[in-house]
């Protein structure tokens, strides 16, 4: 096992043969020792793997060109990736952030490219293993340090790099030639030694949140804790007022991250629920108690906050579904904690995992907001959808995102909505890739309406990640 710095290491899975991803006997040996190394980074007293970096390559010499190179390298990692993640406890899984980099043929480890042998030494997979950084150093597992080192980089050589706050290949590579060129661990990814060249080039990051919103509305005791109604505007709620629910559970135990269930409500623009409908009507469950989602959180016990923006008539989302969205729309939700709460202003978190809910027409914002490429999306564990498929085509869509996130779920109960026929589509259609993070469940006679709350308590239970 090689050490590229104190704080970032890990191993090198090569010898794959020509045009394949499968591993070997050796290489799943290679993996559970891995495995191993990051279960006791988090017994007690030791320093936790909060992030698993995968980087995948191909040799130059595969005769196929640049996508596919591409392509091959992303599906090493990602075999690579699902092996790691089956070797580890489940819920210790959840807790880790995993992010997968196709690198193709750019950085070879050899030169030479003209025996078998050399060829599978570049054929690999790099495997860093990212512990959580100690006070004062910046995590690199925020998608704000990753923006400053973006724009750092870009300044100082010939890249121009998109801010986005996502290590993706075209970061990776101009960080491995930033550098090579320096003398520093080629890794591609932003270890100690790297973010500490940057901060003497360039100063250190700015990662101060934006300003909290205002409160729509005043803040509820009921149930307890407290539920905060930020007023965070998306453009797609009209005619209702704009108003997010944060409901903070009293079981809650504050720490250095916050999980975050988001759950996205259907159409209301059918007869009983007015057009104006906002979150803190519809949650209420004296008014509607087949949504008395925040009653269901703090029953459970689970340690994470019920985020639920409100919605257009017919699930209007505006800018969440962007790629940004997610990150802007969530860290004006930290913001707000970070103001309005006290155990929060106290001890002031950042990001932890993410679950995704929705109902009904709620279902395309989830899968839209899923399957963006932004920079919170590594962290989405979860995604519960309760009689949502109703968009054709969704099928094949959450189908490519279970292939591509082989360390996160989806799991989809229906009712008597009318999604039954399409959810049973999905369930095939995972079978047959043979995808074990997609379950499909439900019953035709089961009311449209109660489908979230009969399952509510099911989902919460069942995701030992939320601890």
């Amino acid at each position: 096992m090689s050490s590229a710095s104190p704080d970032l290491s890990g191993a090198r899975i090569d010898g794959f043969r020509q045009y394949d991803s499968a591993l070997s006997t050796t290489q799943q040996a290679a993996v559970i020792k891995l495995a191993r190394r990051i279960t006791l980074s988090h017994h007690p007293g030791n320093r936790p793997v909060s992030a698993v970096y995968l980087v995948g390559h191909a040799d130059p010499g595969s005769g196929r060109g640049a996508a596919f190179e591409g392509s091959i390298s992303d599906e090493r990692a990602r075999s690579v990736h699902a092996a790691l993640a089956r070797s580890l406890p489940p819920g210790l899984r959840g807790r880790i952030v995993w992010q997968r980099v196709p690198a193709g043929a750019e950085f070879p480890v050899t030169a030479k490219n003209n025996t078998e042998r050399d060829r599978a030494l570049n054929r690999r997979v790099e495997v860093f293993l990212y512990l959580r950084p100690r006070r004062g150093q910046p995590d690199a597992t925020i998608p704000a340090t990753i923006r400053w080192a973006q724009q750092c980089v870009s300044r100082l050589g010939s890249s121009h790099l998109a801010a986005n706050g996502v290590l993706d290949g075209a970061t990776y590579s101009a960080f491995s030639r930033l550098q090579a060129a320096r003398g520093l661990p080629s890794t591609g990814l932003l270890g100690p030694a790297t973010a500490a060249g940057l901060a003497s080039a360039c100063g250190l990051p700015n990662l101060a949140l934006p300003p909290a919103p205002p409160l729509a509305r005043a803040t509820e005791t009921t149930p307890p804790d407290r539920t905060l109604y930020p007023e965070i505007s998306h453009g797609g709620e009209k005619p209702a007022k704009a108003m997010t629910g944060c409901y903070v559970p009293s079981s809650y135990r504050a720490g250095s991250d916050l999980n975050v269930i988001l759950y996205l409500h259907g159409h209301h623009n059918v007869r009983g629920f007015p057009p104006d409908l906002t979150i803190d009507e519809y949650w209420r469950k004296a008014r509607y108690p087949f949504w008395a989602l925040r009653e269901g959180l703090l029953g459970s016990g689970r340690n994470a906050v019920l985020v639920a923006p409100t919605l257009g008539p017919k699930s209007g989302s505006g800018w969440l579904t962007s790629v940004t969205g997610l990150e802007r729309y969530l860290d004006a939700v930290l913001a707000t904690l970070r103001t309005h709460h006290p155990a929060f202003i106290a001890s002031p978190p950042t990001m932890g995992q993410i679950v995704l809910a929705c109902h009904s027409g709620g279902g395309r914002v989830m899968l839209d907001i899923a399957t963006a490429a932004g920079a919170y999306n590594n962290r989405i564990k979860e995604c519960w959808g309760f009689d949502c498929l109703y968009n054709k085509g969704d099928e094949g869509r959450w189908v490519s995102w279970a292939r591509t996130h082989p360390t996160s779920s989806l799991f989809v109960h229906y009712g008597d909505g009318g999604t039954r026929d399409r959810s049973i589509v999905l369930a095939g259609l995972a079978k047959k890739k043979h995808l074990t993070n997609v379950t499909i469940a439900g019953s035709a006679r089961e009311p449209h309406n109660e489908v979230p709350i009969r399952h509510w308590r099911e989902r919460l239970l069942a995701a030992t990640f939320l601890t």
